[in-house]
């Protein structure tokens, strides 16, 4: 048995995270990793080393808990509308811009953007400290804290 005191690193595509994810169905604030490569991304939420919660979105389909939706259909489950249809899950977690930068304002630290739709805003701040997605009517908020 070898026994030490070094941290780990994770590979560059794996960070560790704290992680605020709230919808109408769910409500998960605990540890976990988020993994990105070129064409997927997902995030993995642990409690006391088990697995609570699984979202992985590839360039087709975005599953939770291995129940995989259209990105559509899951845009309508978290909103209960289409206001957002267009938005891709994928470059939330990979930490790019949405909606073809709409609302695009490129700061020292990242960037912001503001979407405005009728039925509300979805603000999406992207820097070196995480990603943060939250729409107005609250029926959504993702926040990733890197640590």
């Amino acid at each position: 048995m070898v026994v030490g005191c070094a941290n780990p690193t994770l590979p560059s595509n794996k960070k560790s995270a704290v992680v605020l994810f709230l919808t109408n169905s769910f409500k998960y604030n605990d540890v976990g990793f988020l993994k990105k490569d070129s064409n997927n991304a997902s995030l993995e939420l642990f409690n006391a080393g088990n697995l609570l919660f699984s979202f992985k979105v590839t360039k087709n389909s975005i599953c939770m808990d291995n129940q995989c939706y259209s990105n559509a259909s899951l845009v309508r489950r978290f909103f209960g509308d289409d206001s957002y249809l267009g938005l891709d899950f994928r470059n939330v977690l990979l930490g790019e811009p949405i909606f073809n930068k709409e609302g695009f304002l490129k700061n020292e630290f990242g960037f912001t953007q503001t979407i405005k739709r009728s039925q509300g805003t979805l603000i999406y701040i992207v820097n070196k400290n995480g990603i943060y997605l939250k729409d107005s009517s609250q029926k959504l908020v993702l926040e990733i804290e890197y640590q």
